[in-house]
């Protein structure tokens, strides 16, 4: 019985693993059903020329000596010849056959190549392994679907025969040609209504297959909850990554504060610091912002590498919100900025002029 704590479907990577490993939904009887119809169907609209072929060669060989010497060139003429017979009238066949093979193999299960399932495990050596394989716990259920397969293809053929029986004496009336053309309507008529019976359970078995394979396939809550942590990651891995992520763009953030032009404050809780390069900047931009602890952070620094502080908390409360780090500001606030930057570059330059006053004077 299949463990009721299994209810949940197998997650993309058990799968794939379970392909890796040649472990795929298959049902033997569907390539051998596909190859039975096409064998039988290729057969009822070529059988003529298969024929002739076979009459042909029957007819070459009787053409031969009874007592032919056994010569090279002799064994060479035969070999040529059976080798050439054999190719042009089993070749074709067998190119069906192949064909309708492959294809019911890729339809049941897809295109496989498992390399782990070409190496070698001891355990397979096992005697207890192959009794296990010998005696499987589905042997009831594929001798039971054999012995029913077997008995309607007995009733079908009776069947079909019966129809015929009739009709049998009739053939030695007959040439031999004719009667084997009989003969062929006939095993084609029970071949097929087999063929189309075999089918049918060919696709039943499939699906069955399928079936037994998902249930074997399920996983517990538990375990689809583990997959996917191995795929995604462990959610405390994760945790640490993220914080070594922000604390370098923290790092980054503060080694702008001092290419910036001014910080705006609110004083305390909102630190927004902005720099403009007319060369490289369309419009100024945030460089930099924090909240409490980072704001502090921010006027630290701007502080000991003497850029403007501004008090304007509407302002810094703005950029705080609306802008990211590295993106220009909106253009709702271009005036206030534009305004803010031309009274520091003013206040600058009435600073230099002084500073320059008092050297001249100093000197």
């Amino acid at each position: 019985m299949a463990d009721s704590s299994r209810t949940e479907s197998a997650t993309p990577r058990k799968r794939q693993k379970v392909r890796r490993e040649g472990r795929v939904a298959r049902s033997r009887e569907l390539p051998q059903a596909l190859v039975f119809l096409s064998v039988i169907v290729f057969l009822h609209f070529t059988g003529k020329s298969v024929l002739d072929k076979c009459m042909h060669v029957l007819a070459e060989f009787l053409q031969m000596p009874s007592r032919p010497h056994l010569d090279a060139a002799t064994i060479t003429t035969v070999f040529h010849l059976a080798a050439d017979s054999a190719i042009s009238i089993v070749g074709p066949i067998l190119l069906v056959a192949i064909t309708f093979s492959l294809a019911g193999s890729f339809g049941g299960g897809g295109l496989l190549f498992a390399p782990e399932a070409m190496r070698l495990k001891f355990d397979r050596l096992s005697p207890a392994m192959g009794l296990q394989k010998l005696l499987p716990k589905s042997s009831v259920v594929e001798l039971v679907k054999n012995l029913i397969y077997l008995s309607v293809v007995c009733y079908i053929a009776w069947k079909a025969s019966v129809r015929f029986l009739p009709s049998l004496p009739g053939l030695a009336l007959v040439s031999p040609y004719h009667a084997f053309n009989s003969l062929t309507d006939v095993i084609y008529t029970i071949s097929i209504r087999v063929g189309i019976l075999f089918g049918v359970i060919a696709i039943g078995d499939f699906l069955y297959q399928r079936y037994l394979f998902e249930e074997s396939m399920k996983m517990t809550k538990q375990e689809v909850k583990d997959d996917y942590r191995e795929i995604e990651g462990d959610p405390k891995i994760k945790g640490r990554i993220r914080r070594a992520q922000r604390e370098m763009m923290r790092r980054r953030m503060m080694a702008e504060v001092p290419k910036a032009d001014v910080v705006i404050t609110n004083p305390t809780h909102f630190a927004v610091a902005v720099a403009y390069r007319p060369k490289s900047m369309a419009a100024p931009t945030v460089v930099a912002k924090g909240q409490d602890y980072m704001a502090a952070r921010i006027r630290e620094v701007a502080t000991e590498h003497e850029v403007p502080i501004v008090e304007n908390p509407p302002l810094a409360q703005a950029l705080y919100k609306s802008t990211e780090i590295g993106k220009p500001i909106p253009a709702g606030l271009y005036k206030a900025i534009a305004e803010l930057l031309a009274y520091l570059i003013k206040f600058r330059g009435l600073v230099l002029k002084e500073a320059q006053e008092v050297m001249s004077h100093g000197y």
